[in-house]
Parts: structure tokens; C-alpha cells; sequence
């Protein structure tokens, strides 16, 4: 059970002044522009970003319909793309990455004191890191499946891309996302808030895809804030 906390994540300033969420119908406003390298300067310099990816590989047995039976029990029971897209796969790894809860907290206590747009800004800057995290864990997948001799798939995420959001206890549980201090509530849904996470097959010449194209095969395309507006296009 790998697990790796020194990934590196560096947040540019032109990237967060490219963020759509942060634009108006007439661009990126004065205050905002003048506000970004202050809070982006105090954000690296209280170290609130501390990501960590915690990760489990187990053969893959059988995938059918749109269950998954995993080597030891594990089982994904509406996990369709996983049977379309990775039922070649000779294992399936379950992976949660996390930004920590470092910057969620400084965004509640900024907002409690009366630093509203502050804290909102800080938060776009959490978006902006889980969402560079999406894009490294799968290297990183990839280059500790290389040491094995095997290959690494595209990934895919519960709620999101084909898999169940139900699926994601099986997902959380078989990586020990609590390594990395990351839990589950009843809503399935990932605490701390800037957390993720992915399925990846390992075998030799399964189909491949970036983050960005897996934007065009997600759910919840439309309405998603770490959406990038220049998407690739999806791979089948």
C-alpha cells in the first residue's frame, strides 16, 4: 500500500488569474487582480497546501455488466466504464489524493473574521491544486507500475466518469485513505473537501486519456468548477 506526501504542486499567479471563476462579464475585477499575489504569497508561505496520494493495486478477477470483482473481496457494483474501458486490466489500482485540510481551515477562519472574498479566492486556489493533483497521480500510478513491468490506463472517477458515486467507500477503503488523513461521510462524498479519487488499470496496451479529456466524459461537466475551458477532446 504506497503512499507518497511530497508531491510537488506549484500554483503560478497567471494561472490563477486565468481561473473563469474568478472573471466577471468584464474580466478579472481591479480588486481581485490587485488581491491574488497577496493571498497567493500567504497561502504558499503558511504551507496550506500538503498534498499526498495513498494507493492500492489488487488483480483484477472479473468485470461484467457493470461490476468489478478485485482480488480479496473488493467488489465495484456500478462501475460501467471500469468493464468498458479497463476489463482487460491484470489489476485495478484504487487511489484518494488530498490537499489537506490546512487551507479549508484558513478559509473558514478568514471568512469568520470577515475576509470573505479572501477566503473565497483561497479557496479557487485549492481547486486550482486537487485539480494540477488529478493530473500528477497518474504519473505517479504510472511510474511505480513501470517499476513492476506493467502499464498504467487512463483514470477514471467515481461520480464523475462512468462509475458510481456509490462506488467510492470500495474505492477509499481499499487504498487506506486514512493513511493520508482522508475519510468518508454518509453522502459519500471525501473529507477534506480537496480530495479526490481515481481507478487506474494496470496491464500492457490499455486505452489512455489525460484529466483534461476526461472533463468531456464526466457527469457533472456542465456545472463543475475545476472544468478547464479548453478541454481536450474525450478519448473512447
Amino acid at each position: 500500500m504506497p503512499v507518497v506526501s511530497d508531491v510537488p504542486l506549484e500554483i503560478s499567479l497567471a494561472e490563477l488569474k486565468r481561473l473563469r471563476t474568478l472573471h466577471g462579464k468584464d474580466g478579472l475585477h481591479p480588486r481581485l487582480r490587485a488581491l491574488l499575489p497577496e493571498i497567493l504569497a500567504e497561502a504558499v508561505g503558511q504551507k496550506v497546501l500538503q498534498p499526498a496520494v495513498a494507493w492500492e493495486s489488487r488483480r483484477l478477477l472479473e468485470a461484467t455488466g457493470t461490476r468489478v470483482r478485485l482480488a480479496g473481496g473488493p467488489e465495484l457494483a456500478r462501475a460501467k466504464a471500469v468493464v468498458e474501458l479497463l476489463g482487460e486490466a491484470d489489476e485495478l489500482v484504487a487511489a484518494v489524493g488530498s490537499i489537506g485540510p490546512e487551507l479549508d481551515l484558513m478559509a473558514r477562519d478568514w471568512s469568520a473574521s470577515g475576509r470573505e472574498l479572501d477566503a473565497f479566492v483561497l479557496g479557487e486556489i485549492g481547486n486550482l491544486a486537487i485539480g494540477k493533483l488529478a493530473d500528477r497521480m497518474p504519473e505517479i500510478i504510472s511510474e511505480w507500475a513501470a517499476g513492476r513491468g506493467l502499464e498504467a490506463s487512463g483514470a477514471l472517477s467515481p461520480g464523475g466518469t462512468g462509475v458510481d458515486l456509490s462506488d467510492q467507500r470500495v474505492v477509499v477503503e481499499l487504498a487506506n485513505a486514512q493513511r493520508i488523513g482522508v475519510d468518508l461521510t454518509s453522502g459519500q462524498m471525501l473529507v477534506p473537501l480537496k480530495s479526490m479519487s481515481l481507478l487506474i488499470g494496470l496491464g500492457h496496451g490499455l486505452p489512455t486519456w489525460t484529466h483534461a479529456q476526461a472533463c468531456d466524459l464526466c457527469a457533472s461537466r456542465e456545472h463543475c468548477r475545476l472544468r478547464r475551458s479548453n478541454s481536450e477532446p474525450a478519448v473512447a
